[in-house]
């Protein structure tokens, strides 16, 4: 299938009833902007074998495309896990980016036994050596829980048994343009991109926080007192991936350890 008509056609499924539901939008979605490009990756592929070598991530999509010798396009359906290195500064987002290769680990605040303790530090580039994860699961993109399920990329933010994911996603934005006086201006629809987070068990299943506090204290009822009292101790929120991922590793241990339950 023709890549980009490929592009087309998801891009539909994405976006959804909400393209539909506007009469147009201005913005002509171009793959190639929403791609991510690493210098160096490793592709673990559902057959056994490791693909080395730069690769662009159209995460969107679902597609991984190899560009040494010639270019070899990697669907989802055949990618077990992948690691990649030397992000392009172009497709760096210095708000957001940190090393999370100690929350791999298991690291949160306060982790006895940790082999250093470090500190999270905004990156504003990338160096070469800090590495991301990204796993395979099967999930629905429809909003309603769909019972189709295909298989799609997603970060690994956090150690398990129960770990956190990071996954982009596509949106339509309405931007206002302000008209001449006495006008009322025009509005305009643009795609832009953000971050969903998600649970995965051991059983492969996922769980969107579509509300990521509400969500999370629901995944871990047993455990939020501890968690309430771990997050105030250490100034903790739901918004941030980084400290998303030390509360997940902390909720972890509660539930490795055998933390005595709070009564019902």
């Amino acid at each position: 299938m023709n890549f980009h008509y490929f592009t087309t056609l998801l891009l539909g499924s994405l976006l959804g009833a909400n393209v539909a539901a506007q009469a147009q939008f201005t913005e002509k979605y171009n793959a190639q902007k929403f791609a991510k490009e690493f210098g160096w990756a490793e592709v673990a592929l559902t057959n056994g074998e490791t693909l080395k070598g730069p690769v662009t991530l159209y995460w969107s999509e679902d597609m991984l495309v190899l560009n040494q010798q010639g270019q070899k396009v990697l669907p989802s359906v055949h990618v077990t896990h992948f690691t990649v290195r030397q992000e392009q500064p172009v497709d760096f987002d210095t708000k957001k980016r940190y090393d999370f290769e100690p929350m791999r680990q298991g690291y949160y605040p306060g982790k006895a036994g940790f082999p250093t303790e470090p500190k999270p530090q905004k990156l504003w580039e990338m160096p070469p050596q800090v590495s991301r994860v990204f796993q395979t699961y099967r999930w629905s993109r429809a909003e309603d829980h769909s019972n189709f399920r295909g298989l799609g990329y997603f970060e690994q933010l956090s150690a398990g048994p129960v770990v956190l994911l990071s996954r982009q996603a596509l949106f339509l934005k309405t931007q206002h343009v302000a008209g001449a006086p006495g006008s009322t201006g025009s509005t305009y629809k643009q795609i832009a991109k953000k971050d969903g987070f998600y649970l995965s068990y051991s059983d492969g299943s996922l769980r969107y926080l579509r509300e990521p506090e509400k969500e999370f204290y629901a995944a871990f009822q047993n455990y939020i007192p501890q968690i309430q009292e771990f997050a105030r101790r250490y100034n903790l929120g739901f918004s941030k991936p980084h400290e998303l991922a030390y509360l997940v590793n902390y909720a972890n241990s509660l539930a490795v350890s055998g933390a005595q339950k709070p009564t019902e």
